[in-house]
C-alpha cells in the first residue's frame, strides 16, 4: 500500500510538473481527485499503522509476563529438595511457571508437592504455585496440544477505504459550507448592478464512542502455541470496523451513535423499476444522470450493495443469451461505478403492498466517496485486565475469580456527507432471489466434540 502511495504521489507530482498555465479544468479536476486518493491512501496506512503498534504493545506485555514466568520457575526450583532437583534435570523441555506445576503434579500429587514447595518457600508459596497448578473445580490441569487457529468468517468494512478521513483529536470539529452561490445578470450601460446574497452552513463533526469488550480464560490464553491474544484483540478491532461500516451505511438507532448515515443522506432516492435487463439498465442510467445533473463527478464514484445482488445482475441474461453486465461486474464496475461488496446490506427488504408484498428488497447506495468524510480521533485505547468483574447478557462474571482476561477496545468517530446531491439510493426490488438479512460474521454451528484438557474452550462455564 505505501508503494501504491509512493506511485500515486509520484503522478501527482508529474502532472503538476507538467500543467500549463492555460490548463483545463479536466487537468486541474484529474490533479485534485488524485490528491484525495493519495490522502485517502494515507489515512489508510495511518490506521494500519496503529494496529500494528497495538500489536507490538501486545506482544511485549506477553513477553515479559513469559520472562516473569521463567524467574518464577528459577526460584522455585532452586529451592527445592535434592528429589525434586534430579527430577528437574532430567527434563530438560521444563520451561515456565504453567510446565513446572503440572510436573509437580504428575510426579508428586497435590499433597506431596504442597510440601515438598513449603519446605522450601513457605506455605504461602505452596498455596499460590498449587492454587495456580489447579483449575476452578480442583482438578490438575491437563496441558491441551493446539494446532493452529481457526478464523472467523467476517464482512469486510467499505466505506472507510474510500472516504475521507479528517482527523479530529479535539473531539469536535466545523467545516463552513456554501450551499447557495451568487448570480450574474446581463445589464445595459449605466444600469444598477443586481446583488445576490450567497448562503453559508456548516458540517459539524463530534465524537460518539465506539467500544468492544470481549474475554477467555487464562489457560486457553496461556497454553496455545499461537498467539492467540493477537487473534482475539485482532477480532474486536474488526467488530468494532464493522459496527462503524454498517451505521455509517445504514444509520443506527444507538442513543449515543452518529446521526448522519449514507441511506438518508441520500438526496434522491429511486425505486427499481423492473427486473428484465431493460428495466435495469434504465434505472442505473436514471441514477448516473441524476448525480450528473446534480454537478457531481462520477469519475471515481462508488456503489454500495450485497454481494448477491451484483452476482444476479453478472449471470442475468436476455433472450437471446447475451449477458449485458456480466464482463463489466467481472471487471469490478457496474454501470462505471466501483463496485463495494458488503454483506451488510440487506436483500430481505419489504416490497409492495396488499397482493405485490414481498420481502425481496436491497438498496444500492452510489456515491462519490470525495464528499464522504470520517471524523476520526484516532484514539484507540486497547486495555486488558485479569482482575474485577462484569455484567454479560445479565450474569455477573468474575474475572479474578474465573481465571479470565478481559480485553477492550474504545475509539471515537462520525460521519458526515459534504453535499447530499454526493448520494443516490436505488432500492432493487426482485433482483436477487437471496432475500436474506444482513449479517456481519457467519456463526458456524458449534462443535459439540468435548475434550478434558484444560485451555481448550477458552470460555468461562
Amino acid at each position: 500500500m505505501k508503494t501504491q502511495l509512493a506511485e500515486l504521489q509520484g503522478e501527482v507530482d508529474k502532472l503538476i510538473e507538467n500543467l500549463s498555465d492555460d490548463a483545463s479544468d479536466d487537468e486541474i479536476k484529474e490533479i485534485d481527485d488524485k490528491t484525495e486518493e493519495c490522502k485517502s491512501l494515507e489515512a489508510v496506512i495511518a490506521k494500519k499503522q496503529k494496529v500494528i503498534d497495538l500489536k507490538k504493545s501486545q506482544k511485549a506485555i506477553k513477553a515479559q509476563k513469559a520472562t516473569e514466568e521463567v524467574s518464577t520457575f528459577n526460584i522455585i526450583s532452586g529451592n527445592l529438595s535434592p528429589e525434586l532437583e534430579k527430577k528437574l534435570t532430567d527434563n530438560k523441555s521444563l520451561m515456565g511457571r504453567k510446565a513446572l506445576n503440572d510436573f509437580l503434579l504428575k510426579e508428586f500429587g497435590e499433597v506431596r508437592s504442597r510440601n515438598m514447595i513449603a519446605d522450601g518457600l513457605g506455605k504461602a508459596a505452596a498455596d499460590f504455585v498449587m492454587k495456580d497448578a489447579l483449575t476452578s473445580t480442583n482438578q490438575p490441569i491437563v496441558p491441551q496440544d493446539m494446532q493452529g487457529f481457526i478464523s472467523l468468517l467476517t464482512a469486510e468494512s467499505v466505506v472507510r477505504p474510500n472516504a475521507r478521513i479528517i482527523p479530529t483529536p479535539n473531539g469536535n470539529r466545523t467545516i463552513p459550507r456554501m450551499r447557495l452561490g451568487s448570480t450574474a445578470t446581463w445589464g445595459g450601460e449605466g444600469q444598477t448592478y443586481s446583488p445576490s446574497t450567497p448562503d453559508f452552513d456548516q458540517i459539524n463533526l463530534s465524537w460518539y464512542k465506539l467500544t468492544g469488550m470481549t474475554y477467555t480464560t487464562l489457560e486457553f490464553n496461556n497454553f496455545s502455541y499461537i498467539d492467540l491474544t493477537n487473534e482475539i484483540t485482532s477480532n474486536l478491532a474488526n467488530m468494532l470496523a464493522l459496527t462503524e461500516d454498517k451505521t455509517f451505511l445504514l444509520g443506527s438507532t444507538a442513543t449515543y451513535a452518529p446521526k448522519t448515515c449514507l441511506l438518508n443522506s441520500a438526496k434522491h432516492t429511486f425505486v427499481s423499476t423492473g427486473k428484465d435487463n431493460i428495466g435495469i439498465a434504465n434505472d442505473l442510467a436514471n441514477v448516473k444522470s441524476q448525480m450528473e445533473t446534480d454537478f457531481i463527478s462520477t469519475q471515481g464514484a462508488v456503489v454500495f450493495g450485497a454481494p448477491a445482488v451484483f452476482n444476479s445482475l453478472e449471470n442475468l441474461a436476455t433472450q437471446f443469451g447475451v449477458y449485458p453486465f456480466r464482463d463489466e461486474i467481472r471487471s469490478g464496475y457496474l454501470n462505471g461505478y466501483k463496485i463495494c461488496k458488503t454483506a451488510q446490506l440487506p436483500t430481505n427488504n419489504a416490497t409492495g403492498t396488499g397482493d405485490t408484498a414481498a420481502t425481496n428488497g436491497s438498496p444500492l447506495i452510489f456515491a462519490q466517496p470525495k464528499h464522504l468524510i470520517i471524523g476520526d480521533s484516532y484514539q484507540y485505547q486497547l486495555r486488558s485486565s485479569t482482575e474485577g468483574s462484569f455484567v454479560d447478557n445479565g450474569a455477573q462474571i468474575n474475572t479474578f475469580g474465573e481465571d479470565l482476561i478481559a480485553w477492550k477496545l474504545a475509539n471515537a468517530v462520525d460521519f458526515a456527507v459534504e453535499h447530499p446531491e454526493a448520494v443516490c439510493v436505488l432500492n432493487t426490488v426482485g433482483w436477487t432471489t437471496l432475500n436474506i438479512d444482513g449479517q456481519y460474521q457467519a456463526v458456524s454451528p458449534a462443535n459439540t466434540s468435548t475434550t478434558s484438557a484444560s485451555g481448550a474452550k477458552g470460555k468461562s462455564a
